[in-house]
């Protein structure tokens, strides 16, 4: 009799398991963010952001739509190395992803020269992607990394119009 009990028991616990381990893997994977923003980094409250970033960054938005704790452009995951981003809508409308890095060291120059000019900022690129100018990447004076980029489709005319709004309030310093 005893044999039967331990046999049930030892039974009853291999289902429960195999149970377990189904229901965890029945589990659907993560729904992504709807931001642009949140699919490169980790979508968080602003004061989270702001204090885990070593620097001052530039704000697009009096009300952005979301703010991400980005990785490092270069070096080591550390407050000194980490960026921001800010997906905002401009006033067309449209949403963008302003990203900021300290540059740690790091250089856009393997980027495509962009044919825009602007007082204050350094290096300006482009980024490829699926249209003729996807996003621009540009260099500030105190050795900053910033990205622009549309969430959905954007021509290059509108996209640059957008940047010289940004670089005129004051992006580029």
């Amino acid at each position: 009799m005893r044999c039967t009990i331990a046999g049930a028991i030892c039974a009853f616990v291999l289902a429960a398991g195999r149970l377990a381990i189904a229901a965890e893997h029945a589990s659907p994977p993560p729904t992504p963010s709807p931001y642009l923003v949140g699919r490169r980094g980790v979508i968080t409250p602003e004061a989270d952001a702001l204090s885990g970033i070593g620097f001052r960054p530039f704000v697009p938005s009096r009300h952005p739509a979301a703010i991400a704790l980005l990785a490092p452009f270069k070096g080591d995951d550390t407050v000194q190395n980490r960026g921001i981003g800010y997906e905002y809508a401009s006033d067309h409308g449209r949403m963008y992803v302003l990203s900021q890095w300290p540059s740690n060291g790091g250089s856009i120059s393997g980027f495509p020269a962009l044919a825009i000019t602007e007082p204050g900022c350094a290096d300006i690129r482009s980024f490829p992607g699926t249209q003729k100018s996807r996003g621009i990447v540009w260099t500030t004076p105190r050795g900053l990394v910033f990205t622009l980029q549309p969430d959905g489709r954007s021509d290059p005319r509108t996209l640059q119009a957008e940047w010289r709004r940004l670089a005129r309030r004051g992006a580029c310093r």
